[in-house]
C-alpha cells in the first residue's frame, strides 16, 4: 500500500505466545506456555489476458500456513541430589494451498486443493540425579502422539484430469527414552556415555543407538570436544501414508513399513576464548547417512534426502546413502558494554547416492555460508530512553538444481527435467541484509519499544525457481521477496 514491490503475493499474519510462571513452596514451579501463527497469501492472475507476460501470470491461488502449541510443564526438586521435569503439551499444524489456473479470462481451473492438518499429544519427563561430584546419571522419556488429516487432489499437468492423489485420517505414536551417565574423574575432564531408544509404532520399525562424548579443558582458556552418535529419523507422515491406486481400482499405500533413515555422526571442536568477551568456536564433523529411502527403480535419482514436499507416492526402499561432512568457524563477543557480535562460517559438502548408483550433490549442497549478526544500544546514565541499531548479513551458496530438458519441455508443454543430471547446476549465491532500528523507553512497570524491522534492504532478488514457460517457449526464472519494512510497536509489563 506504501508502493514497495514485495513480489508475487500478500502475506497476512498475525501470532500470539505467552507464558505464566507459578512458583510453589513444596511442589515445585509451573509453567503454562503457548504460541499461536496464523498466515496466508493470495495471489491472483491479472484477468486481462493482454497483461499475460509469461506463463506464470495464468496463475493464482491462496496457501495458509497455521500453528500452535500449549502445554503445561512441571519442574520440582526430589531431595537434594534429584532434580525431575516433566511437560505435557497439544500443538497443532495446518498447511494448505489451492492453486487456480486460467485457461483464458473467462475460464478458472483448480490445478490443486490440498490441506494437511496435524495434531499432536506430547509428553516428556526427565529425571537428574548427581550421584556425587564425579557422576550425574539421567534419564528421561518421551510420547508423541499424532494425529493427522491430510487430503490432496491435484493434476499432474494443466491438460490432464484432477485427481485424487491422498485422502487420509489416521494416527500413530513415536516413543523414545534414553539415558546417559557423566562422569568427571577431574575438573577438566567430563566423559558421557549413553543410548537412546527409538520406535515408530505405525509400522514397528526402531533404533537403538548409543551416544558417546568428551570435553577436555586444555588450559583456562581453551577445550577439546569429540562425540559420536548413532540418530534416527521417522520419515514425514506423508510418505508413509500416501495412497496410489492399481489396474484393479484398489488402493494400497507402497511405503507404509519404510523404515527409519539413520545417521553416523562424528564431532571434534575446538574452543579458545580471545581476551575479554570474544569466543572462536570451531567443529569438524562428518556424518554418514543409510537407510535413505529411494526409489525401487535402478535408473532414478530419486532420494528423500532432497524432499522439499512430503507427499511420495512412488513405491521406496531403504538402501539409498548420504554423507555431509565440513568445518564450522565462529567469533563470539557476548552481550556487554551494550553491543554484542557474532560471525559464523560454514564450509560444508552434502552428498547422496540414489538408486542408480551414482553419487551426486544434494539439492542443499551450497557448499559454503556465512552469517554476521551484530547490535549495539546507545543509552545514558539516568535516562531511561535507549536507542538500538541490529544488523545481519547472510551470504551462501546457492542451492542446486537439475536442468530443464527444452526439448521435452516443449512437446509436452510443461516443465521435464534431465533426470541423470539431477542437481548439477548450481543456483547464484544467496544474499540478504537486515537491519532493525529501535527507540525503548523504560517505566518503572512497564517498558515500550517501537521498531523498524527492514528485510532484506537491498532488494536483493534471489532465485526460487526455474520453469518452462510454454506461453514463452522459454525457461523463465522465478524470485524471492524483494524488501519487506516492518513497523511494530510493544509493550511489555
Amino acid at each position: 500500500k506504501i508502493g514497495l514491490n514485495v513480489g508475487e503475493g500478500t502475506t497476512n499474519f498475525q501470532d500470539l505466545s505467552y507464558h505464566v510462571f507459578l512458583p510453589t513452596r513444596k511442589s515445585g514451579s509451573i509453567s503454562i506456555f503457548g504460541f499461536w501463527g496464523k498466515s496466508d497469501q493470495h495471489f491472483d492472475s491479472p484477468a486481462d489476458s493482454s497483461k499475460w507476460t509469461s506463463e506464470w501470470d495464468r496463475y493464482g491461488g491462496r496457501y495458509l500456513g497455521n500453528v500452535g502449541i500449549t502445554g503445561l510443564s512441571h519442574q520440582i526438586q526430589l531431595g537434594s541430589k534429584t532434580l525431575l521435569k516433566s511437560s505435557l503439551a497439544w500443538s497443532i499444524q495446518e498447511l494448505g494451498y489451492r492453486e487456480l489456473y486460467a485457461v483464458n479470462p473467462d475460464s478458472l481451473i483448480t490445478n490443486m486443493n490440498e490441506k494437511f492438518t496435524t495434531r499432536k499429544w506430547i509428553f516428556s519427563s526427565t529425571v537428574n540425579h548427581q550421584v556425587n561430584r564425579k557422576n550425574m546419571i539421567r534419564a528421561g522419556i518421551v510420547l508423541n502422539e499424532i494425529n493427522f488429516d491430510f487430503h490432496k487432489n491435484s493434476r499432474e499437468h494443466t491438460n490432464e484430469p484432477i485427481e485424487e492423489r491422498l485422502s487420509i485420517r489416521d494416527q500413530t505414536q513415536i516413543i523414545q527414552a534414553f539415558a546417559q551417565w557423566q562422569y568427571k574423574p577431574t575438573p577438566q575432564l567430563s566423559l558421557t556415555g549413553g543410548i537412546n531408544y527409538q520406535q515408530l509404532l505405525l509400522n514397528n520399525s526402531s533404533a537403538l543407538e548409543p551416544r558417546l562424548a568428551m570435553k577436555w579443558d586444555v588450559g583456562p582458556k581453551s577445550s577439546i570436544g569429540l562425540g559420536y552418535g548413532l540418530h534416527s529419523q521417522a520419515q514425514a507422515m506423508g510418505i508413509y501414508f500416501a495412497r496410489v491406486q492399481d489396474e484393479s481400482g484398489k488402493w494400497t499405500q507402497p511405503n507404509r513399513n519404510l523404515g527409519l533413515t539413520r545417521s553416523h555422526h562424528f564431532v571434534l571442536s575446538f574452543q579458545q576464548l580471545l581476551g575479554k568477551n570474544f569466543r572462536l568456536k570451531s567443529e569438524l564433523y562428518y556424518q554418514q547417512l543409510f537407510n535413505v529411502p529411494v526409489s525401487t527403480y535402478d535408473t532414478s535419482s530419486f532420494s528423500t534426502l532432497n524432499l522439499i514436499q512430503d507427499i511420495v507416492t512412488d513405491p521406496l526402499v531403504n538402501t539409498g546413502k548420504g554423507k555431509n561432512y565440513g568445518l564450522e568457524v565462529s567469533v563470539e563477543k557476548q552481550l556487554r558494554n551494550y553491543w554484542y557480535l557474532l560471525f559464523s562460517n560454514s564450509f560444508y559438502q552434502s552428498r547422496y547416492t540414489a538408486s542408480d548408483g551414482r553419487e551426486r550433490d544434494t539439492r542443499f549442497n551450497g557448499k559454503y555460508a556465512s552469517t554476521l549478526t551484530a547490535g549495539k544500544e546507545f543509552t545514558k546514565p539516568g535516562n531511561r530512553r535507549s536507542y538500538g541499531a541490529n544488523l545481519k548479513i547472510v551470504y551462501a551458496g546457492g542451492f542446486r538444481e537439475t536442468p530443464i530438458d527444452r526439448e521435452a519441455s516443449a512437446s509436452s508443454g510443461y516443465t521435464r527435467y534431465i533426470e541423470n543430471e539431477a542437481y548439477t547446476i548450481s543456483q547464484p549465491a544467496y544474499f540478504r541484509t537486515d537491519i532493525r532500528l529501535s527507540v525503548k523507553w523504560n517505566k518503572s512497570r512497564h517498558t515500550s519499544i517501537l521498531s523498524l524491522d527492514v528485510q532484506n534492504i537491498t532488494n536483493r532478488k534471489n532465485i526460487y525457481n526455474r520453469y518452462y514457460d510454454n506461453l514463452k517457449g522459454e525457461i523463465k526464472t522465478n524470485y524471492q521477496t524483494g524488501i519487506i519494512p516492518v513497523i511494530n510497536y510493544s509493550i511489555e509489563f
